[in-house]
């Protein structure tokens, strides 16, 4: 076996979320919505004070 020091957990993560939203975006009329909303998921978050 090989050993090395990375791992797929941010990707699978990733994939969780995406699969998450698709559920939740059941009924979108259109596929540009569910991506753009996939796209504010992926933007950093900013906070303000």
């Amino acid at each position: 076996a090989l050993s090395v020091p990375y791992n797929n957990g941010l990707v699978e993560g990733t994939n969780n979320k995406i699969k998450l939203l698709k559920r939740s975006a059941f009924g979108y009329r259109k596929h540009e919505h569910l991506f753009a909303r996939v796209y504010w998921m992926q933007a950093p978050a900013v906070h303000s004070i």
